[in-house]
């Protein structure tokens, strides 16, 4: 029997997906830029720990 070069597993058959996409606007790239920027934001306070927060008695807890 001959082997084919199709996997069962793939689900998209080679020649129907786009290989090179098309490039980005100069809107699409201020937009990327934006959410990468949110991103290592709201990384860089991961990093951090979690911030104090007030505790029942109105003080902060450390």
């Amino acid at each position: 029997m001959a082997q084919s070069k199709h996997d069962p597993g793939d689900a998209v058959p080679p020649g129907v997906a786009v290989e090179e996409p098309a490039p980005l606007s100069a809107e699409d790239l201020a937009v990327k830029r934006r959410l990468e920027k949110l991103g290592s934001e709201a990384n860089s306070s991961e990093a951090r720990g979690p911030q104090a927060e007030p505790n029942r008695e109105g003080g902060r807890r450390a």
